[in-house]
């Protein structure tokens, strides 16, 4: 296959992984070595996708981030890492989490436990900030958001181990 049937068949992949949701330059350069194309014709087709805004890790970053946050309750470290297995920089992680607070993060917490939890109460206090932890929220919102819920300061309070 020449160079430019190379490109040509590359910039085709590329665009139709693109159609179906928005991808960082990492995402779109491993799509198309496992598509065996050559470094060369790799970089031709991101230094054009860049030039014409297909691809955009700052905007992919903070798009992600948002709907993260707002829709799958995750806090700011469970994004952070998310972005980064994505393959955006740690800069524009950094500047894509700026816009969020902890009001954010003890919100989407909040929102998260209402959702798994609705009216029933969780077994013990200590599954409820596993959940929480895990979602990448921090020790301070989950606490927040498990007072907010009345999980603390009831008999489930019991279940929590002893602080050293």
């Amino acid at each position: 296959m020449s160079m430019g049937m190379d490109y040509e068949a590359a910039r085709d992949v590329a665009t139709r992984f693109l159609a179906y949701r928005a991808r960082t330059r990492r995402e779109v350069e491993d799509r198309l070595r496992r598509g065996g194309f050559s470094g060369q014709v790799i970089d031709e087709v991101i230094e054009i996708l860049l030039k014409y805004n297909y691809i955009n890790d700052g905007a992919f970053a903070a798009d992600y981030a948002e709907e993260l946050l707002r829709v799958k309750g995750y806090g700011r470290r469970r994004i952070k890492y998310e972005l980064f297995r994505r393959g955006v920089p740690e800069n524009i992680i950094s500047d894509a989490l700026r816009p969020f607070d902890e009001d954010d993060e003890l919100e989407a917490a909040i929102k998260r436990l209402e959702y798994k939890y609705g009216d029933r109460r969780p077994s013990s206090v200590q599954q409820c900030l596993q959940y929480l932890l895990r979602r990448g929220v921090s020790l301070h919102a989950a606490n927040a958001a498990m007072k907010q819920m009345g999980y603390i300061g009831s008999n489930l309070e019991t279940d929590m181990p002893d602080s050293p």
